[in-house]
Parts: C-alpha cells; structure tokens; sequence
C-alpha cells in the first residue's frame, strides 16, 4: 500500500534536471588522500557491480561534486562551522583546478562512463553532474582580490552590509563564470552539466541580505540553463522556504546516522520534508561496517523507513557516503558488508523490502 505523503515529496523532473538518485562524491582535501577520485573509483557507483566487479547495469544517476575542505583546511560550508577558518579566493582557485584539471575529477569520472557505456551498450548515455557553489563566509574580511576589484571583504560587521553583499555577488559572478568556462573548455563529452549547489546547509536570518543573495544566485545560474540544489540539514534555519529562496530542488538530511537519535528520527524527516514538498538524504559512513551492528541498524532505518514512509518510490534522493564507503562495500570479501551495497542498489531501484539484518 503506497504511503499517503508520498505523493507530497519532491518527485524527479525538471526542477531536478531529471536526476532521481545524486550521489555525493566529495573531492576536497583530506590527509588520506581520499577526496582523489579515479576512474576505477566511479565505476561501483555510476554502474551496479556484481561480486566480480563487473558492471552490470546503471546505478546512480546524479553527480554531486562538492568539498568540506580546501588544502589549506580551510571549510568550503562556512558559517556557522565553528573553529574551521573561512574560505577565500585561493581556495575557490584550488577547487576548480582539482575539479577540472587534465586529471581531475571530472576527467576521470567522464572516463569512467566511457568504459562503463561500452561494457552496458549504451553508447549515448550521458551522466548528470552537480557542482558546489562555495559559500561565501561572512566571516571573512581577507577573501583575496578579482580583477579590478580591490581588496574583497565578505564581513558586514567590518564593512557596510551593502558592500559586503555586493562583494559576495563579485566573488560568486567570477566562480560561476570561472566554472562555465572551464566546463566548456574541457573535453568531457560523457557529462552533462546539470545544476549548481549551494553549499551552506542553511540560510540564517542574522546574515544581512542572505536570502537576496541566494535569490540573485539563482538568477545568475538560471541566465547559464542550470537548475540550483540545496541539502539543508535536520531542521535548519529556513528549510521549509527552499522555493521561497529561490532553489529548485531541496533535500532534507535526517542526520540520525550521526546522532543519538532512534528511528522515530527517520519518520519525523518524512513527515517534515514531505510537509515542505522535499526529497530525503540516505546517509552512511564507515561505521556500518562496526561487528556491533549499532550502526548497521542505523542505516536500515533509513532504508526500512524509505519503504514504510514512502519515501522509496518516486522521489529526489541524496546519498551521503562519507566518501567512498559503498565502493569499499561493493568490493568487501564479507557478505555482509557487500550487503550493505546489494540493499542500497535494491533501494535506488525501487525493489527493496524491508529487513532487520
């Protein structure tokens, strides 16, 4: 029986540029080296491998890029993230050039779906990417200098708000545009760019024009024929007025996988999200593999609470996976810690059931 909300989340379609499953892959910085994507990397997520690690069909659809930190460790999220220092201009240059480089990313996820669309015959097949916008830290007042601009301080506490907006507006003209050329410019015929993504997880009232901005952001990314995404976290400031803001398409993170919270959390999402017309983020990390099992049960509950709230039918769909834990799923000698890739296939295909193991 189909759940009653379900028809009140946000459906796949055009305000999602028809992507129904966006897995994040996150490339920034980390000591691990782990934010390095290759062209093996890809392959268990743009296509579902059976236990000899061939591909056997298309898995997820949407490919979000985005990072936490730069190389300096400086948080691309920005406010209200504590102790992290903010972002500035070198760190949006590194960005890109990590994303867009003869080697980076993109280079290699486009080789990936090469290879895949070959081994599946389906040479047309193109995947939809996703690409973050940095968020511009209003608690910066170095961010670093554009042609003719100055020195640009993002600080409304330092500067007059109105200079501060119009300084975040210069900074994010040249990302946007910086990004556009440069997909352009690369060699990437197995991608489509699809959407932008804000990458603060809420929009906070005391910020001085905030809601101006992302409105005028989404102008801008609508001007270049890209649709504009957001991930709020659980019950963050203003999630509910995702439309109002200027976003086309919104998903609610329940963040019970982190949290001491008990699966009610995952009903409580649902019915929030279902209210604001959202789609739902699955969330995972390394953890699930724990020989407890406290964590394994806590990504079934999003799973289970999927089928029983409706939310794994027809429905936008984020997945967050730390970084590369369903690869190291797919490929895991353990049958239960494969299992833990098999459910998450069986899900985005609409042919999970319901388990307790």
């Amino acid at each position: 029986m189909e759940y009653s909300q379900e028809s009140r989340y946000l459906r796949p379609g055009e305000h999602t540029a028809g992507i129904r499953n966006l897995m994040l892959f996150y490339n920034g910085h980390y000591e691990s080296h782990a934010g390095i994507w290759k062209k093996d990397d890809f392959v268990p997520y743009i296509s579902y491998v059976d236990e000899s690690g061939r591909p056997r069909e298309w898995f997820f659809d949407g490919a979000l890029f985005l990072a936490k930190w730069s190389f300096a460790f400086r948080g691309y999220e920005g406010y209200p993230v504590g102790d992290e220092r903010s972002n500035n201009l070198e760190d949006w240059r590194w960005y890109l050039d990590k994303t867009f480089g003869e080697a980076g990313d993109l280079a290699e996820l486009n080789k990936a779906v090469e290879d895949v669309a070959v081994q599946l015959n389906d040479p047309g097949y193109k995947m939809k990417v996703v690409i973050m916008i940095p968020y511009p830290d209003p608690s910066q007042h170095e961010f670093g200098e554009l042609a003719g601009s100055g020195p640009l301080s993002f600080d409304y506490r330092r500067v007059a708000p109105e200079e501060a907006h119009r300084n975040k507006q210069l900074a994010l003209k040249w990302y946007v545009g910086q990004l556009l050329k440069r997909w352009d410019e690369a060699d990437l015929p197995r991608l489509e760019l699809s959407a932008l993504y804000w990458m603060n997880e809420a929009v906070h009232q005391s910020v001085p024009q905030e809601e101006e901005l992302i409105g005028w952001t989404r102008d801008l990314i609508h001007d270049a024929g890209l649709k504009f995404f957001w991930i709020p976290y659980f019950n963050a400031e203003n999630y509910g007025k995702w439309k109002e803001l200027g976003f086309d398409a919104a998903v609610l993170q329940p963040n019970h996988f982190f949290t001491e919270t008990g699966a009610d959390r995952i009903q409580v999402t649902a019915d929030m999200a279902a209210k604001a017309g959202m789609g739902l983020e699955m969330e995972v990390d390394y953890r699930v593999f724990g020989e407890d099992g406290a964590f394994r049960g806590k990504y079934l509950n999003y799973l289970n609470g999927g089928v029983e709230y409706g939310f794994a039918g027809d429905v936008f769909r984020g997945y967050y996976q730390d970084v590369k834990l369903l690869a190291a799923a797919a490929y895991n000698e353990d049958p239960a810690k494969r299992a833990i890739y098999d459910m998450t296939y069986r899900f985005v295909k609409g042919t999970y059931v319901s388990t307790n193991s």
